[in-house]
């Protein structure tokens, strides 16, 4: 497995546990590194694993390797991450700073702030009905 890492040179982030900061780097690095984890659980080496561990280990394999081709979970896990890729812009008081938003965006555009962009409004309000199961946490965030 060692030798496909370096091959791709891509392997899965590990960081401080946060509340927002490491689930975001970990959903962002999980797609980017999407492709290697589909050819590891077909290589021979991944196979050799699988048949050499214990009963246990062959059903977290199956999960794994399941999970992997599940076209559904990488949907979900690119709509969370776009959700907590707004909620970072709205909460981040950078994005609302006149001198940043003075400066034209990358492709040219005018800038504006996060609250007044109805798509980064939209999904931060999602965001935060998701944070949360307590009705009155979510209205707090929304206030």
């Amino acid at each position: 497995m060692a030798r496909r890492n370096n091959e791709f040179k891509l392997e899965l982030l590990k960081v401080a546990q946060t509340r927002f900061a490491s689930h975001y780097i970990l959903l962002e690095r999980l797609l980017q590194c999407r492709e290697a984890l589909a050819t590891n659980v077909v290589l021979n080496a991944w196979k050799d694993l699988v048949n050499n561990g214990d009963e246990k280990m062959k059903i977290m394999a199956t999960m794994v390797a399941s999970t992997i081709a599940d076209e559904q979970f990488w949907e979900e896990v690119d709509e969370n991450e776009f959700k907590l890729h707004c909620l970072g812009f709205a909460l981040n008081h950078r994005f609302y700073v006149p001198i940043y938003l003075s400066k034209p965006a990358p492709e040219g555009t005018s800038r504006k702030a996060p609250n007044h962009d109805n798509e980064v409004v939209k999904t931060t309000i999602e965001a935060f009905d998701k944070i949360s199961d307590d009705k009155e946490e979510v209205k707090l965030y929304r206030e």
